[in-house]
This record gives structure tokens, C-alpha cells and sequence, in this order.
């Protein structure tokens, strides 16, 4: 393992110890999240909106999270872990975009758990691996199901990330604060995520229909429990 995915791999125990004591967190906001589905999004629009990161909690550490009633303090997650107090949100987003983007960033990082079995596939096949599931691994749709019952559990309110990434300033009303500084906001904004891509975006979208097409009996089901959850949303688009 290299210096980096090391780091990366601590990084969360790290902001945790550094934002608290006694092994718990203070914060009372919440986003979780699908993976791939706008987590560094939602962080950079909340720290320009002048909210504390308090660090990131996984299905792999066992943090114990105390949510209060007020401040600005919120960290990200990506858990089924229920949590209670404060104000709890589940972000997620189009499930053909979310999977080309899990398939990306999979094929592209070495040090993920699963890039030996997709770096010899391409981007179609590893989409469908990603959908249909294979040896050892779910469907997504499993999760889908189960991070919608966590929403549901933990009465969290759901953020589309194509709202928010055409409209940041829909925050302002789903937290209900008196000020949104775009400037702040957009500096925030402009650089962030490491995993963000570069490319063709007319390329993409031809593929992403193509890909439709020819895969609409598999993508029915996830667009129907997608849908199901946009009706739930706190705001009007």
C-alpha cells in the first residue's frame, strides 16, 4: 500500500480524533450518502456556506456519532448505521449517471478493492458488474434499497445532486439560513472534488443512451425506487 491510499484510508479516524474527544463527534448535520452520488459536492457547498467538516464516517469504522440540535458543524458518510438527533440527509442521484461514474472512478483508482476485477473490463461491462452484480458482489440496487430504508428509519430528507449542482443556493432554503454568499460558495465549488472528471461530455451523454437502450430491463427497477424518493424531497425544483 502506498503512502496515499494509506493516508486516505486514515484520513477519517484522523479528523475525528482532531474534532473531538472521548471518540465522539459534535455535529448536528448529516450527509449521507450512495457512493458517487455528490458527497464532496455537498461538502464543498456546505464550507462555503461557512459550516465546520468534522470528517467522514464509512461502513468500516465505528465512530460513535452524537448529533445536536444546533451549530454549524456536519460530516459526510456513506452508512446504514442508525443516528439520532440533529438533521440527518441522504443525498443521491440519477442511477445510470451515478453507475458511470462508480465504473470511472473504480477502473481508475489501483488501490480500490475491487479494481483488479473491473480493470480488464470496459466501461459497459463494468457498469453492468456494477448493476447485475457478480461473484462476491451485490446488485446496487441492493444498496439502493437498503440506504432508502435508512432514510426512511432516520427521517432524512433527500437531496438530488443535479438540483443542487445546477442551483447550489437551494441550501439556503432546505437549511432555512438568511445568507448565501455565491462567491464563497463558487470558490468552494470550483475545485471540489479529487475525483472529478474531465471529458467529453457529448461522448458521454451518446454512450449513457446507448447505454439505456440496450439495458432498460435492468436500470427499471433502480429508476422506480429513484423516483420514488424525488417525491420526498424537502424543495421545489
Amino acid at each position: 500500500m502506498n503512502l496515499k491510499s494509506y493516508f486516505s484510508k486514515k484520513r477519517s479516524g484522523i479528523q475525528f480524533s482532531y474534532y473531538s474527544k472521548l471518540n465522539t463527534v459534535k455535529g448536528n448535520i448529516l450527509l449521507n450518502s450512495m457512493p458517487k452520488s455528490g458527497t464532496h459536492f455537498f461538502k464543498a457547498l456546505l464550507q462555503g456556506m461557512g459550516y465546520r467538516f468534522c470528517g467522514h464516517i464509512s461502513a468500516d469504522n465505528s465512530y460513535n456519532i452524537s448529533l445536536i440540535r444546533h451549530g454549524k458543524n456536519f460530516f459526510t458518510a456513506h452508512t446504514r448505521k442508525d443516528i439520532d438527533g440533529g438533521i440527518k440527509f441522504l443525498t443521491i442521484r440519477d442511477p445510470l449517471s451515478m453507475t458511470l461514474s462508480q465504473a470511472y472512478y473504480i477502473k481508475k483508482r489501483s488501490d480500490h478493492s475491487r479494481h483488479n476485477l473491473y480493470k480488464e473490463l470496459n466501461l459497459e461491462q463494468s457498469m453492468l458488474a456494477i448493476l447485475e452484480g457478480s461473484k462476491d458482489i451485490k446488485p446496487l440496487l441492493n444498496r439502493y434499497f437498503s440506504m432508502f430504508d435508512w432514510a426512511k428509519r432516520n427521517n432524512a430528507r433527500i437531496l438530488d445532486f443535479d438540483d443542487f449542482k445546477m442551483a447550489p443556493q437551494l441550501m439556503q432554503k432546505v437549511l432555512n439560513v438568511p445568507n448565501f454568499d455565491k462567491n464563497k460558495v463558487n470558490h468552494q465549488l470550483d475545485g471540489w472534488t479529487p475525483t472529478k472528471r474531465v471529458g467529453n461530455r457529448e461522448v458521454e451523454a451518446d454512450f449513457l443512451n446507448e447505454f439505456n437502450l440496450n439495458h432498460r430491463n435492468i436500470l427499471k427497477d433502480y429508476y422506480a425506487v429513484y423516483e420514488s424518493m424525488l417525491k420526498q424531497r424537502p424543495y421545489d425544483i
